[in-house]
């Protein structure tokens, strides 16, 4: 992403990520770690204008690792400051079923909520 290539970083991340879900990995957990440094190293740079491609790289970070509460939060940020409610609303949702797995009460029914203000905010009712 560093050199703009981020078509080749999606992809390498996309057979990362598919390596780690088979577990097909010398060290996954490193592997796991690198790409969420990775991740949120881009996010830096794209701070304040994120590219629709770091919310696919948090998607397929996500599929990776689908227990990071952080990163969850962070993607569905990311994806509600580039008006893309929809995949805001997914990330908030699971983030909030985390949260509960975790025992993190409060933060599972805080992000539960902004899941729902954000649904209600588009008029999807497919969402709600």
């Amino acid at each position: 992403y560093d050199l703009n290539q981020t078509a080749q970083a999606l992809q390498f991340m996309e057979k990362a990520t598919v390596a780690i879900k088979k577990a097909n990995c010398d060290d996954c957990k490193t592997t796991v770690s690198n790409f969420r440094a990775f991740i949120v190293n881009w996010n830096k740079k794209e701070k304040s204008e994120p590219s629709n491609n770091l919310v696919r790289a948090y998607s397929f970070y996500l599929d990776a690792a689908p227990e990071d509460f952080e990163a969850l939060i962070w993607a569905a940020q990311i994806a509600q400051q580039r008006n893309d409610s929809a995949t805001a609303f997914r990330f908030y949702d699971r983030a909030a079923v985390v949260a509960h797995k975790q025992g993190k009460a409060a933060e599972a029914e805080k992000f539960s909520s902004i899941a729902m203000e954000v649904a209600d905010s588009t008029g999807n009712d497919g969402l709600r």
